[in-house]
């Protein structure tokens, strides 16, 4: 808000696309990407950190540092192929993003923890689903939740153990994707996509 900028990852156009929230005007494309997927803005150095699926050339997937300075990706932290989504905890100065699982032909997912102050990976948690998605974080407390898409569950981990303490099902449904944590009311909000619901 502060820069009246908007992010937008244009995954099949390879390039993270950068607007003006007042006019709407496109102010610059960053290209360089197999297939840019959230976007993580650190204000602190100005910078954008992009997971990048790495499927199609084969080579592994990373997290992109794009400088708001030149526009530009200045460093790539590998990880593992097809890294997609991502949160990012302000406690820790961490960002939290799934790579592997069934895009990248297996069967395990991996939550890579990237610290956004150093540009560098500093921890994994191996999770037994194919698919994770929607990473939200508890803000007063040490939670992270995010959907086990294919196992129809909500994994609870500890952010700072790097532990998985329980998991939550999602009854009568597959393919858990959007999250959102109301954390003041106590709910947590999931959609699944078979069937659609809320």
């Amino acid at each position: 808000m502060k820069g009246n900028r908007l992010f937008l990852a244009a995954e099949d156009n390879k390039t993270v696309e950068i607007f003006d929230l007042q006019t709407g005007k496109r102010l610059h494309s960053v290209s360089g990407f197999d297939a840019p997927h959230a976007i993580v803005y650190f204000p602190e150095n100005n910078t954008l950190l992009v997971p990048d699926s790495g499927c199609e050339d084969g080579l592994g997937g990373y997290i992109r540092v794009v400088s708001l300075e030149s526009n530009k990706i200045t460093n790539s932290i590998k990880v593992l192929a097809a890294a997609d989504s991502a949160g990012y905890d302000p406690d820790t100065h961490l960002m939290f993003t799934d790579t592997g699982g069934l895009e990248a032909k297996m069967n395990y997912t991996v939550i890579a923890a990237i610290d956004v102050r150093q540009a560098k990976k500093v921890n994994e948690i191996k999770v037994d689903s194919g698919r994770v998605e929607a990473i939200q974080f508890e803000p007063s407390g040490s939670k992270m939740c995010a959907n086990l898409g294919t196992k129809a569950q909500v994994g609870v981990f500890d952010k700072k153990d790097y532990k998985l303490l329980t998991t939550w099902p999602v009854p009568e449904a597959a393919e858990n994707v959007p999250m959102a944590l109301d954390e003041g009311s106590h709910r947590l909000f999931v959609v699944t996509r078979k069937p659609g619901k809320f």
